[in-house]
């Protein structure tokens, strides 16, 4: 309780001597601010100045905006800078110019990419469990099957017809490898099993997944000045055609999660071909369009026990 009078105190000082100063700064006839505005004015007396006349100072021939180098999108104008951005794949950085010389502004691309996508072999190796003799054909290996979402446990020779699949061998690996002056040492598990659906023998790891060869999906999506619109690409060739233009999918990465398409314009009113444009696209999220109620939210208001809480936190 002393502690909170003692506070109490200090406040009430703190606030007596800021009053104390302001009055002798501002209130007071005689602090400084009482006598600057009480003297009299010195000095010679006020003598109108003409404006002068204005003159006009004619017009400005500007030069025409040229390339910094010989790349032709490095251009700089006003308020229309080139937009630069980061390729990692080519590790260089990427330029796109802006209109020059008043012309037509470059229309949009009008695609992006939402993501790329392999197929996983439905069954993947996950763990596995050393036998007390150590032979690796008494261990145990476990599997998950993504049909069915089972789980599957079994040895060197077990079949399972129910999954399609039987274990041929299984073998743990010593690996060393040596990165900037350290030493990494690992195990490396491979089992290799005999898919009976394809009659073929497949060899799986914990390290990576197992993906099923030559099926993929490169997901994209229409922007501007196309209507919204989203479709899937399997195969490279896929085209996408529009009334102005038609998208084909170059190639694609997976591990860089990218994707190349060529934009092929159409021959316009005028007869002429507007050059086919190649761009590198990376995942972008789209985002749906909020509703309308959730757009403006209420702003709520602390209530009195809030303001109350924090007036005692002060003195506590």
């Amino acid at each position: 309780m002393k502690k909170f009078y003692d506070k109490i105190l200090f406040a009430v000082a703190l606030l007596l001597l800021a009053g104390s100063l302001a009055y002798y700064f501002v209130g007071s006839p005689s602090g400084p601010a009482g006598s600057a505005l009480g003297s009299k004015p010195t000095g010679p007396a006020y003598e109108s100045v003409p404006a002068p006349e204005q003159t006009q100072a004619g017009s400005t021939d500007w030069p025409e905006v040229t390339p910094v180098d010989e790349n032709p999108n490095r251009v700089y104008q006003v308020f229309t800078p080139p937009k630069i951005y980061w390729d990692p794949v080519a590790g260089v950085l990427t330029w796109d110019a802006p209109y020059i010389n008043g012309g037509p502004k470059k229309p949009p691309f009008g695609l992006i990419l939402t993501s790329v996508n392999r197929e996983l072999f439905r069954i993947q190796f996950e763990a596995y469990f050393e036998s007390d003799d150590g032979n690796f054909d008494h261990a145990i290996v476990q599997f998950f099957n993504h049909e069915n979402r089972e789980t599957i446990r079994g040895s060197v020779g077990d079949k399972f017809p129910a999954q399609d699949f039987e274990i041929v061998s299984f073998k743990v690996e010593r690996k060393v490898i040596e990165r900037e002056g350290s030493t990494e040492i690992f195990r490396y598990p491979t089992v290799v099993i005999n898919d009976t659906r394809s009659g073929e023998q497949l060899t799986l790891t914990t390290a990576e997944r197992l993906y099923v060869p030559d099926q993929f999906e490169v997901n994209m999506a229409t922007t501007k000045p196309y209507p919204p619109e989203t479709f899937t690409w399997t195969q490279v060739g896929d085209k996408k055609r529009f009334d102005d233009a038609e998208f084909t999918l170059v190639e694609f990465n997976f591990d860089n999660q990218s994707a190349t398409v060529e934009k092929t314009p159409f021959a316009t009113e005028d007869g002429t071909t507007p050059e086919p444009e190649t761009k590198i696209l990376y995942p972008v999220k789209t985002t749906p369009e909020p509703k309308p109620e959730e757009k403006t939210q209420p702003s709520t208001s602390k209530s009195d026990s809030a303001v109350a809480e924090g007036f005692e936190s002060f003195f506590n």
